[in-house]
């Protein structure tokens, strides 16, 4: 068969979805909005308002060279996963994928998972407490764990940070 000839359709999609780097076989009518529930779904963290589509640029049947390698659609996502066009270059919410689409969902910039710290010793009120901003200093969190005490001795204090492998590195 002449189809048996050719290399096989997919899609991929990556990014902020449950099942990452997920390479999906072509099929007519494919939606981004299929290729996300395909994919397991958004994750918390996906940006909701940044979801990209690249093609590929494919004239097989010209002489020129050009450094164009795809065109790119951006979209929103409303709370159904519909889509809601932000480039101007499609004006319904329909857009179905072609052959070797990728379809990219960003990570929102805001999405922070929390963290926590573990406040010991001589202090009032001694516990995990999770930091409230990035750079929060250690002096705020004594004040949250109520202060020292009388026999606390300040300059013995130290602070244990425990690291991810990676850190490590």
């Amino acid at each position: 068969s002449l189809f048996d000839l050719r290399e096989p359709y997919t899609i991929k999609i990556s990014g902020a979805v449950n099942y990452v780097d997920t390479v999906l076989p072509y099929r007519n009518n494919l939606t981004v909005e299929d290729a996300i529930m395909m994919a397991g779904g958004l994750k918390e963290s996906a940006a909701t308002v940044n979801v990209e589509v690249a093609r590929r640029i494919k004239d097989t049947k010209t002489y020129e060279n050009t450094n164009r390698t795809a065109e790119v659609f951006n979209f929103a996502l409303n709370d159904n996963l519909g889509l809601i066009s932000t480039d101007g270059k499609k004006s319904d919410t329909v857009f179905t994928l072609e052959p070797f689409d990728e379809v990219y969902v960003r990570k929102s910039p805001a999405y922070r998972k929390q963290q926590n710290v573990v406040v010991a010793g001589e202090v009032l009120f001694g516990g995990n407490y999770a930091l409230v901003k990035k750079n929060e200093r250690l002096s705020d969190l004594i004040s949250k764990a109520g202060g020292i005490t009388q026999d606390a001795y300040v300059k013995g204090a130290r602070l244990i940070r425990k690291m991810t492998e990676e850190e490590q590195r």
